[in-house]
Parts: structure tokens; sequence; C-alpha cells
């Protein structure tokens, strides 16, 4: 702590702590709508955005320690404001004050006079400093600890086929070796699954992401039949909302297997993008009388369900 005693010290590490919350808003670290959609997704802020917070609350405390060098208490204050208006929603939307405020608390601390510390006050202030340190790194860590086991978690309950889609596989199955409808191919036995995409098709219902329950529609546009692999590619147009939910729509191209009655869709280019939403992909499994449901493939979602 003796070091921070230095103006020249005290600036440069200032300046030092403070150019990477510059660059890490542009890998999302302080945008409101990517940690309000993986908060509500229930795996917590993003980790660079822990990380844009240990950088802010660094700051706070390197020029908490040059305060008690300069005995100006206030110094502080203006780096707590600066970190304020770059990390909170909507005051990070005004241009310009956290820097005027950080400039102002670099000023301050190299342009102000150190004074003597006696040895019991030195220790007091390293012993504060490294508890204060040891704080701020240890929320950090767990809050990014958190995202990723809660992020690990999804995948793999999204990669796991539900019991549901287990038990009705199985039970369809039977039934058509019940009715004899099993087929012998080259000597190999094969389930005879219909297709039950067709083009022109309207798929409606719902889904659930950041935004909340929002309308879905699901319009097929052509259905490829491969025999062989009793697979089909099916390309669609995925389209959300209403008059009381934003709009808006994508191009999905999409594998359903005949076989296991699964279908996995990816998103193409967008036909209608609202400002701040991002084509997802989507992994389910098609039902008796039509029913079509599984999971959202984004951290912010969760399920779908269409039918026709």
């Amino acid at each position: 702590m003796k070091l921070i005693r230095s103006p020249f010290i005290y600036a440069i590490s200032y300046i030092i702590l403070m150019l990477p919350t510059y660059v890490l808003p542009y890998f999302g670290s302080n945008s409101s709508v990517a940690n309000s959609i993986s908060s509500s997704a229930g795996v917590g802020f993003l980790p660079q955005w822990w990380i844009h917070v240990w950088f802010l609350a660094s700051l706070v405390l390197i020029s908490w320690i040059r305060s008690k060098w300069i005995d100006k208490g206030s110094l502080p204050a203006f780096s707590i404001a600066a970190s304020l208006f770059d990390i909170l929603p909507v005051l990070n939307f005004i241009p310009l004050v956290p820097t005027i405020f950080h400039i102002v608390a670099i000023i301050i601390g190299a342009n102000s006079k150190s004074k003597d510390l006696d040895k019991t006050e030195l220790e007091s202030l390293s012993k504060r400093s490294i508890q204060y340190g040891l704080v701020i790194s240890t929320v950090c860590i767990i809050g990014i600890a958190i995202f990723s086991f809660s992020s690990n978690k999804i995948k793999r309950e999204d990669s796991e086929p539900s019991q549901e889609h287990t038990h009705a596989v199985k039970q369809t199955l039977v039934k058509d070796i019940h009715e004899k409808k099993v087929k012998t191919i080259d000597n190999t036995t094969q389930t005879d699954y219909q297709n039950p995409f067709s083009e022109g098709q309207r798929w409606q219902g719902d889904y659930t992401c950041a935004q909340g329950n929002t309308p879905l529609s699901i319009k097929i546009s052509k259905v490829t039949e491969e025999l062989k692999e009793k697979k089909y590619t099916v390309n669609a147009v995925f389209s959300f909302g209403d008059e009381t939910h934003t709009s808006g729509s994508y191009n999905i191209v999409g594998e359903y297997d005949g076989r296991t009655g699964k279908i996995s869709f990816k998103p193409l280019d967008w036909i209608d993008q609202p400002s701040g939403y991002v084509a997802v992909g989507l992994n389910g499994s098609v039902y008796k009388n039509n029913l079509l449901k599984g999971k959202i493939q984004h951290s912010s979602c969760t399920s779908f369900k269409v039918a026709l």
C-alpha cells in the first residue's frame, strides 16, 4: 500500500485498471439486454459483467487507499459515481460521464500532497485493503462460477432425452408391431413412422424466453424426403409476437428423424429482426395429435410448444 503514496504510481495504476472497462463493453459486459436475458434464464450475470465489476471495484479500492494518504475522504466518491454510470442500465447510456468522474479522481488524487502515516495507521490500511480486495475477488469468482455451473446444467438437460418422449416412442413402437407395421428390408427391420410435416402447414403455439411467454408460429415452406435414411429436411419460417408482443421472423431449417420422432431446427437469415433479438434454434419431438414441443437452444430460453 506504500506504493499508492506516490502520485505517479497512483495515476498509472488507476489508468491501467480503468482501460479494461472501456474494452469489455464490446464483449457485452454492461449490456442490460444480454444480462437481463441470462439472469431471467437462471444462470446469473455474464462472466464479462463480473470481470467489469471487478475492475470498477478495484478502482474504488485504489482511490480509497489514496484518500488515506492525502486525507481526502471524498476521493472514492468519484470512482463510485463513475462505476454507477458505467455499469447500471439507463445510466450507462449517458456518454462521457464515467470518463469525467475517472479523470477527476485521477487529477485530485495525483495533485494532492501525501502525508505520513504512522506504523499503526499503515498496518490498519494494509489489512483493510487486503480484506476488501479479497471480498471483491471472491464475490466476482463466485458469480462467474454460478454462471458456468448453471449454463452447463442447462446444456446437459437439453441434451438428455425426456422421459415423456422416450415413453411415447416405446408406446408407438409397441403399437406398430402389434398392428404388423414393421417391414423387413434387406434382412433389417424398420418401424414405419409417418412424416407429419408438409409444405404450407402452420404450426402455432408459444415459447418462453427472457421476454416471457411469446406467441410462436412455424410455417413449413419446403420438405425434402430421404427415403433410405427415413430422414426429412424441413425448411420453415419462425415467426413470433403479436399486437401485444414484439414481433419478428427468420428462416430455419431442420432435420426430422422418422425413426425417433425428433427434429432439430437451426436458425438461418432474418426476415424481420427487432432490435436486441437473436435467432435461436430448437430441439423437439413430435407427439400424437400433431403436437411438437421441446427446448429452445439459448441460455435465456426454456421451452416451446406448437401444434397444427
